[in-house]
């Protein structure tokens, strides 16, 4: 059998793989980040690390202002709508962040098996060295009780885990797993709690017994009938 005839096989068990990579391509060129300006960004990122470390409630445009060395009436000059447009943005770099190193991380896959692990892996990496991950869980759960987010964030929030649900669920689809819907949000949610159910002490190593310890869960998963 040829190179070519194996690649199309390969590729042929790969349909709704290759629709979630198209759809993720879609998902990144929906962002307008190209001209964000570095003190945009900075604020964007100290806001995830305070909210992070002192409480969503905790953060002020006082605080936020002396964490990027910056007068409070300069917050406003980037942020006009204040702290409600500064935790939008804030959120959506954030998941744009995640969805750029999915990309990256899948961006040497063939096969199944290869995407599968590669998924795990930015997942696992992106949960324990980024706690602000956990503030997203966070606010969206808080958001279920109280509905405290504005409507526009709150369903672009929805969509984001929606393909995450999606891009395991299109991996177990083209295993064959019947039921993979409702498997794909069993795994996300799952490995979203990473930080509740292993105690990274910061060295690569045990990052990297998490990640092979995720991907026996995530696929135990996948076998339960």
């Amino acid at each position: 059998m040829s190179f070519s005839l194996i690649y199309a096989v390969i590729m042929s068990s790969l349909s709704t793989t290759k629709e979630m990579l198209q759809r993720l391509d879609a998902y990144l060129t929906s962002f307008e980040w190209e001209n964000i300006t570095k003190s945009k960004l900075s604020i964007l990122q100290a806001f995830l690390k305070l909210a992070t470390k002192n409480g969503y409630d905790a953060v002020t445009m006082r605080s936020l202002a002396k964490a990027v060395n910056l007068k409070p009436p300069s917050i406003y000059s980037h942020f006009p709508d204040g702290k409600d447009q500064i935790v939008s943005s804030a959120l959506r770099w954030h998941y744009y962040s995640f969805a750029i190193a999915v990309k990256e991380g899948l961006s040497q896959s063939q096969t199944k098996s290869e995407y599968w692990s590669a998924l795990i892996r930015v997942h696992i990496t992106q949960q324990i060295k980024n706690p602000e991950n956990d503030l997203f869980d966070m606010l969206m759960s808080t958001d279920r009780l109280g509905g405290i987010l504005p409507y526009e964030l709150r369903s672009e929030m929805l969509e984001w885990l929606a393909f995450c649900d999606f891009m395991y669920e299109s991996i177990a689809t083209d295993f064959g797993i019947e039921d993979a819907n409702q498997k794909g949000v069993l795994i996300r949610v799952t490995l979203d709690g990473a930080n509740s159910w292993w105690k990274w002490d910061g060295s690569e190593e045990n990052l990297e017994q998490c990640i092979q310890y995720a991907e026996k869960i995530a696929t135990g998963i996948l076998k339960i009938s």
